[in-house]
């Protein structure tokens, strides 16, 4: 598919399911995992410009290939999206997820969420002094977060289980 026509599907599913227009600015692909693609883009949503992140994911894992088959679940995307709605119902900090992408989108398995600003390399947050004072703090908080990780209710994650 061409980077014309993704925008297009992309536009199209988010003035279906977040709001319309919908129209795409600075669509950006960045650096990815090991089973799902990361795209940054802003939106025109009800009169205004918002960020946004869409993660399209692989499908599930090979379970004769994978070490951790019938010990560690590969979720899918809806799984994946669920399970962080979940955590925010629970008092977890996490992107509020505003779609989870259907067939008709044309994008494949996916979901949109609020882009949340902020570090994800664990080097810069361990050695740079902008971050001492997260440091100071990060052990405390992630005590908090697991702790709400922990109230989930698995009625509403029963694909953990």
């Amino acid at each position: 598919m061409s980077s014309e026509d993704f925008a297009a599907r992309l536009q199209a599913a988010v003035a279906r399911h977040v709001g319309t227009p919908g129209t795409i600015h600075d669509l950006q692909r960045l650096t990815g995992g090991a089973n799902k693609t990361t795209w940054s883009f802003d939106a025109d949503v009800a009169g205004a410009r918002a960020q946004f992140i869409l993660q399209l994911a692989s499908p599930r894992a090979n379970d004769e290939s994978n070490p951790l088959a019938g010990v560690s679940p590969h979720l899918i995307a809806e799984e994946d999206a669920r399970l962080m709605i979940a955590a925010v119902k629970a008092g977890v900090p996490a992107p509020r997820v505003r779609a989870i992408l259907k067939d008709d989108d044309g994008l494949g398995p996916g979901y949109v969420t609020e882009r949340v600003a902020g570090e994800t390399l664990a080097t810069k947050i361990l050695r740079e002094e902008r971050f001492a004072n997260a440091r100071a703090t990060m052990a405390k908080q992630c005590g908090t977060i697991l702790a709400a990780i922990h109230r989930i209710p698995l009625a509403e994650v029963p694909f953990l289980m």
